[in-house]
């Protein structure tokens, strides 16, 4: 039954958003996709952040149902693809890294015995669970590096155990004629969020049933995703690209740490098709098919126009003027290092100063290689710090920086 009785419209978080768990019924894996289809009269309706999505919730760390004593998030499942959940910075403290394999995995799209797993209800009526839904598949039988047509016929398992960098496309629907980019937003504090953009012909630009999947949750404190609607997405299908395409991200972030996104996964585009990060308060693309990431920080704030997904650089800055033109002074606060990046030139002095205008900490002459390698901090109290670098040449670069 749908709770929505309020006449204030769909999936308002405390006032009509209406999820029910549900659990795979059968005594073999039930099919996702399947099950999406069949129901789409009971979970489908007005634009919600769930249209024909599956939420499967995967705990980390800690034995307790105390929020404050548990690590857990909701991993995704629609017609477009699979996503992990958000990876909080607490992961660190049990040793896992993104990218590692370990810790939070991205589902697939098969569902073993006796999962449990949250959809959005739309419409009063009946879930249904179908015999076409069953697959026999033996969860045993999963390699870390299977497409999804070797599991219809070798196996599946509720995560992946592929690392990002690894990934390859999970769903049955990624064929030839549909792109996959999925990008990692990661935190200095040691949090990140995986999320995918994804491009199909029976897609459109707004909310599709089954193919895009938003947050039904407040957003973490730090994170990033595409943007429909105002609204944070996880997995966001659109129609096929050209060159003028241009995907909006959002960004939330308190300004206490430093940023990076890179690219994980770009499927089934032509080797020689541009895709960039625009970054609209600097003017600068960043070539997302690059090694590195790109580091990045910001004000406190939540940001709708800041960065874009796009497939020409224009006449703007290539990826070689960009790191020999544009400076970042960040502090990874996991390493209590102090970076300085693509700084083309010795640093006649580094001086960190407090709020106040006293010098903490100073420098002289420091190479290019000195400042890449970092600078130890791990000295300094917690606080807001003015970290100022003036050059051979007299120019003069400040930066706030914030130690935790």
């Amino acid at each position: 039954v749908d709770n929505d009785d309020t006449g204030i419209g769909e999936s308002v978080e405390g006032q009509t958003l209406t999820t029910t768990l549900i659990g795979n019924p059968y005594p073999s894996a039930l099919n996702a996709i399947e099950f999406i289809n069949d129901n789409i009269a009971v979970i489908n309706g007005n634009p919600p952040p769930l249209q024909g999505t599956i939420l499967l919730w995967e705990q980390w760390a800690g034995n307790s149902h105390i929020l404050a004593e548990y690590q857990g998030g909701y991993g995704y499942i629609n017609l477009m693809e699979t996503e992990r959940a958000y990876q909080n910075a607490e992961i660190a403290l049990y040793g896992q890294v993104p990218g590692s394999g370990e810790g939070i995995k991205r589902p697939t799209n098969y569902i073993p015995v006796g999962q449990g797993f949250f959809v959005e209800v739309i419409n009063d009526g009946e879930i249904k669970f179908e015999n076409d839904q069953r697959i026999f598949i033996k969860e045993s039988d999963v390699s870390t590096n299977q497409t999804a047509s070797d599991y219809e016929d070798n196996g599946s398992s509720f995560f992946r155990t592929t690392s990002d960098n690894e990934a390859s496309p999970s769903n049955e629907s990624s064929s030839l004629e549909n792109q996959i980019i999925r990008l990692e937003f990661s935190v200095s504090s040691g949090a990140s969020r995986s999320f995918v953009i994804g491009f199909r012909e029976d897609a459109t630009e707004g909310i599709d049933y089954g193919l895009d999947g938003g947050l039904i949750n407040e957003h973490p404190a730090d994170d990033m995703g595409s943007l429909i609607n105002g609204q944070q997405y996880v997995i966001q299908a659109l129609q096929p690209f050209s060159l003028e395409t241009e995907v909006d991200l959002i960004l939330h972030a308190t300004g206490n740490y430093s940023y990076t996104l890179r690219s994980t996964e770009l499927t089934n585009f032509p080797v020689d098709q541009e895709v960039y990060l625009k970054d609209n308060y600097t003017g600068m693309y960043y070539d997302l098919r690059g090694s590195e990431p790109y580091n990045f920080t910001t004000d406190a704030g939540t940001f709708t126009n800041r960065f874009q997904i796009v497939f020409n650089s224009g006449s703007t800055l290539d990826n070689e003027e960009f790191n020999s033109n544009y400076t970042l002074i960040y502090v990874n606060q996991m390493e209590d290092v102090l970076y300085v990046k693509n700084l083309d030139a010795t640093a006649k002095f580094l001086r960190i100063t407090n709020m106040l205008g006293q010098e903490i900490k100073a420098f002289r002459n420091l190479d290019q290689q000195t400042l890449e390698n970092g600078l130890d901090v791990s000295s300094l109290s917690s606080g807001v710090y003015l970290v100022s670098v003036q050059t051979e040449d007299s120019l003069t670069i400040d930066k706030k920086i914030i130690i935790n």
